[in-house]
């Protein structure tokens, strides 16, 4: 095994533990990072590019199927922001700036890592992938859409700069990654495959410390009871997800336990480094708080969930093949 090689098994070893480490280590760093905060689209230029080299566009066309990614794109995008919004209204006044933050992270894509625990849970790393793949080429219109109908009338959403950011964080390095992937053939992602595995995961902790410590003073100073009040509202939302992806793989497409279990992590896990980059840029600084709560423990409810949905799901075959 390569040095590279060693390096990605102990990084993909304490994957959990990538992003809190991040969050805490922006908490604590003395110095201010906020310069280099105007690169954050050019660091998930990169994150994305590292991600898409794995996906070919034969690949990629051969995957599309209209039922799959429209129940995907119906659930992700219309159902669950939907509900997000209902259920937010309960504890949350419209131009609460928790409020708008959590629109944000329910308005995302999928996130990336969705892939990496589909595989962990011997689901269809292909169908994750290409979940991902097309819910991030329709994002840069996807999300600033559904931030304008949910929260345009209590704040200024600037559709149009966000949809230019979200182009060149996703749209963009997809492509060229795709086309990467088309041109230089199994051979040559091979060999750049293990050095833009560290580099993907690089970026992602460099995204989060960047624009955590932005924001880091007001996250101090501003903790309060509401904190806590996010933190059960998110692990409850995005159980929901997890489990609303399922049944719709489960009763809607008749999916097995691998197809549906793809469908579950790329429908309920959210890109917040994504929402946490956004929020940061085009809407009030403390919304920015939903992002790095979640950041803290999205993977571990996905591990727990998986675990039960997995166990659930086997038995379930079991009966049925017995």
């Amino acid at each position: 095994m390569t040095m590279i090689e060693r390096i990605n098994a102990f990084l993909d070893k304490y994957l959990i533990w990538l992003t809190p480490f991040s969050v805490a280590l922006a908490l604590l760093l003395p110095f201010d990072l906020t310069p280099f905060s105007r690169y954050t689209d050019y660091f998930f230029f990169v994150l994305t590019f590292c991600g898409s080299i794995t996906i070919s566009f034969r690949r990629f066309v051969k995957s599309l199927s209209f039922k799959s990614i429209s129940v995907f794109l119906v659930l992700g995008h219309v159902v669950i922001p939907a509900v997000v919004f209902l259920i937010l209204r309960l504890f949350f006044s419209p131009d609460d700036p928790n409020f708008i933050g959590m629109m944000i992270v329910f308005a995302v894509p999928s996130a990336i890592t969705s892939s990496v625990w589909a595989g962990v849970f011997n689901a269809n790393i292909g169908l994750s992938i290409f979940f991902i793949a097309t819910d991030t080429a329709l994002g840069f219109l996807v999300t600033p859409f559904t931030m304008k109908v949910l929260c345009g009338t209590v704040v200024q959403v600037d559709t149009v700069s966000m949809m230019k950011s979200m182009l060149i964080m996703v749209v963009i390095p997809f492509i060229l990654g795709m086309t990467f992937n088309s041109i230089g053939k199994d051979k040559a992602v091979k060999t750049v495959q293990p050095y833009t595995k560290v580099i993907s995961k690089a970026m992602v902790s460099l995204i989060v410390i960047v624009n955590v410590s932005k924001v880091k003073d007001t996250l101090l100073q501003r903790f309060d009871f509401s904190y806590l009040l996010i933190v059960v509202l998110q692990i409850v939302l995005f159980t929901f997800a997890l489990a609303l992806g399922l049944l719709g793989g489960i009763k809607l497409l008749k999916m097995g336990r691998d197809d549906a279990l793809a469908m579950s992590f790329g429908t309920g896990m959210r890109n917040l480094g994504m929402a946490l980059v956004l929020a940061g840029m085009y809407f009030p600084p403390l919304s920015v708080v939903p992002s790095v709560l979640g950041m803290l423990y999205q993977d571990a409810v996905t591990i727990a969930f998986g675990k039960m949905a997995s166990r659930k799901l086997s038995l379930r075959s079991e009966k049925v093949s017995g």
